[in-house]
């Protein structure tokens, strides 16, 4: 497997809907399994809470906290 980290200040707040975002081009990720992780203070990384859902050519990921994010691919 494959992953590429994205640090919190990535992610888009939208503050209506009280969650945060990240975006990325289905092409990067391929069309396998996506898993998302957090990153603890500790520096490891642990399952994230997190909606997973397609648009057009984007994989679009919503999770309620501000956090740094691996995605695993």
């Amino acid at each position: 497997m494959q992953y590429i980290d994205f640090a919190a200040d990535d992610l888009t707040y939208h503050q209506s809907e009280n969650h945060y975002s990240l975006e990325i081009l289905r092409d990067i990720l391929g069309f396998g399994e996506i898993k998302v992780y957090k990153k603890n203070d500790d520096d490891t990384f642990t399952d994230a809470e997190a909606v997973i859902s397609e648009y057009n050519d984007k994989v679009i990921i919503l999770v309620s906290h501000h956090y740094d994010l691996r995605i695993e691919f």
